[in-house]
């Protein structure tokens, strides 16, 4: 998966963020509808800055140490 990760651009879709949770449709619009949620203002569709989410889900040090946990 970090490899899948890493080839993204620097701004992802929402359909990309369901691919890297592995979640569907309605629960990604679900999530992304948070106060907290990294997304661009006035984005329609909704675009996300990669490196932002991967902070807020947790997983920017996951992926940039090549899948080993950051600690």
């Amino acid at each position: 998966m970090d490899e899948y990760i890493n080839s993204l651009p620097e701004v992802i879709t929402i359909k990309e963020v369901q691919k890297i949770l592995r979640i569907g449709k309605s629960k990604s619009y679900e999530i992304a509808r948070h106060k907290d949620f990294p997304k661009l203002p006035v984005s329609k569709p909704i675009r996300i800055p990669k490196r932002e989410f991967l902070e807020w889900a947790g997983l920017y040090g996951f992926v940039k140490k090549g899948g080993k946990a950051n600690g």
